[in-house]
Formats: structure tokens, C-alpha cells, sequence
């Protein structure tokens, strides 16, 4: 009688929920997704053919085709870091969330290695500015010692600064080309500093 009972459950089941006849099977459950995308040079964005992709944590690293497009397939539900690298490039990483069942997409742009477009750079206009603090300043670090003493004014010349901190790739690509070994990076006095320091 249990046994009746339990295969009338099964055949209602399958009926309700997914309208099958008696010899279909349910239809599997989606578990992975799909990470794709484009990788374009940032100069001219146009595809790189050819960029190595990779991911963290690892689902399978796979070759950009001749387009520049890729689609990593089978990926679990979680969140990547997907990273594209081709020679003569900077490396990029971006973050993304896969669901099951659904495709992600990482467009990814890179920039050619020593190429001034990886920094935003903000012209300073030469003028004065008031550098140092007075007793009236509170905050610890500047009447500890009383180095920051006396207020003065300062002159600059016109200057550019970048307009973001330097990231380690940025500083990797000025190390690469050569930046410890070419004063025409370095301010006389950073040069000379370089040099006693045997700083490579």
C-alpha cells in the first residue's frame, strides 16, 4: 500500500509541476553560468585578438579569439575576478557576480605599456600658498615637534599632478621601462638622491 501511495505522489508531482507524461524526466537543474566579454585596446577601442584571460578563484583560463571576444562556460555562482593580459599591455582586473543560469558579461580595456593615457594628468597654475601651521593649529602632528613652524608662503611654477594615485601597475610600467636608470624621469635632486641611495 506504501509503495502505491509513494509512485501516486511521484506521477501527481510530475503533473503539477513540470506537465510530464509518464516517461519524461525532469528537466535538470541550471547550476553554472557564463562569463564573457570584449578585450579593446583603451587608445582605440578596437579588439585585441589574442589577450589571455584568467580568473579568480580559477574556472578555466581560455584565449581571447580573433575578434578580441571570449565566454568562459560551465562557471559556478559566486563572484570572479576576471583578469585580461596580452604582451605589451597593462593587465586589467575587473569583478563579477555569476548567477546560475545567467551569462555575465566583463568588457575589459587595456592599456598599452608606457602609455601616458593610463594617467589622468590636472595642470596646477604657478601661484603662491600658505605651507606650515600656527600655535593655534590643534591637531597633534604639528605641534609635537614644531617642524611645521613658521607659517610661511611658497611660490611654485605651473606643474601637472596625476589626478589619481599611481597604481602598482602604472609604477610597474615605469620600472620595466627602464624609469630607475633614466635621469630624464628624475628631478635633479631625485636623481641625485637615486644615485647615493643605489636605489634600482
Amino acid at each position: 500500500m506504501k509503495k502505491v501511495i509513494t509512485s501516486a505522489l511521484v506521477v501527481i508531482a510530475c503533473l503539477g509541476f513540470w506537465g510530464c507524461s509518464k516517461n519524461e524526466i525532469p528537466p535538470a537543474v541550471v547550476t553554472t553560468g557564463t562569463i564573457s566579454g570584449v578585450v579593446t585596446d583603451s587608445a582605440s577601442d578596437t579588439a585585441i585578438a589574442g589577450a589571455g584571460i584568467a580568473t579568480i578563484p580559477a574556472t578555466s583560463s581560455v584565449t581571447a579569439n580573433t575578434p578580441g571576444q571570449f565566454s568562459i562556460t560551465g562557471v559556478k555562482a559566486g563572484t570572479y575576478t576576471v583578469t585580461a593580459s596580452k604582451t605589451g599591455y597593462v593587465s586589467k582586473s575587473i569583478s563579477v557576480a555569476v548567477n546560475a543560469g545567467n551569462a555575465v558579461t566583463a568588457n575589459i580595456s587595456l592599456v598599452a605599456s608606457g602609455s601616458t593615457m593610463a594617467i589622468v594628468w590636472v595642470s596646477i597654475p604657478a601661484g603662491s600658498f600658505t605651507m606650515g601651521s600656527t600655535a593655534a593649529d590643534t591637531v597633534p602632528w604639528y605641534n609635537t615637534a614644531g617642524d611645521e613652524y613658521p607659517q610661511h608662503t611658497v611660490y611654485l611654477d605651473a606643474y601637472q599632478i596625476s589626478k589619481y594615485e599611481v597604481t602598482n601597475s602604472q609604477f610597474k610600467a615605469f620600472m620595466d621601462a627602464g624609469g630607475y636608470s633614466d635621469s630624464t624621469y628624475w628631478t635633479t635632486d631625485g636623481w641625485a638622491w637615486r644615485t647615493a641611495n643605489s636605489i634600482t
